[in-house]
């Protein structure tokens, strides 16, 4: 009995260490995606995590909002440091920047998000539930 739990508890955290190295790395390949969809959800938390919105609200803020991808977050060299940009073009026609903490924390908070999206719908792994849950 003490094996089994031993071995759901290295097998919880293989799982929990995959998804935060995913995470991670496609934060470190340079632009995390976003699809479409999840566009309308991104504004609140990028600014819960501490992104500052910037409306494009003059001709010139506009143009400059069309030179970047919609809806990735780009890192940005600014003053020696990383920041990262996210352009919507669509939903609020404006630019969120942040700083590396202000990223990490939108990280966490997206893949927190899509952890309890993902227990909601009763996902237990891939083999399906284990018998001793």
């Amino acid at each position: 009995m003490n094996s089994q739990r031993t071995i759901v508890t290295k097998m919880r955290l293989f799982v929990a260490l995959l998804v935060v190295s995913v995470v991670l790395g496609s934060g470190l390949a340079g632009c995390a995606s976003l699809k479409t969809s999840e566009a309308r959800t991104a504004g609140p938390l990028l600014q819960d995590a501490g992104f500052v919105m910037n409306p494009a609200d003059t001709p010139e803020a506009l143009a400059a909002l069309r030179t970047l991808p919609p809806r990735k977050l780009v890192p940005v060299e600014r003053n020696g440091r990383r920041h990262y940009v996210y352009a919507d073009p669509d939903v609020c026609k404006c630019v969120y920047e942040g700083t590396e903490q202000a990223y990490r924390t939108y990280a966490g908070e997206r893949l927190r998000v899509a952890q309890q999206q993902m227990f909601a719908t009763g996902y237990r792994g891939f083999y399906g539930p284990w018998p001793w849950y």
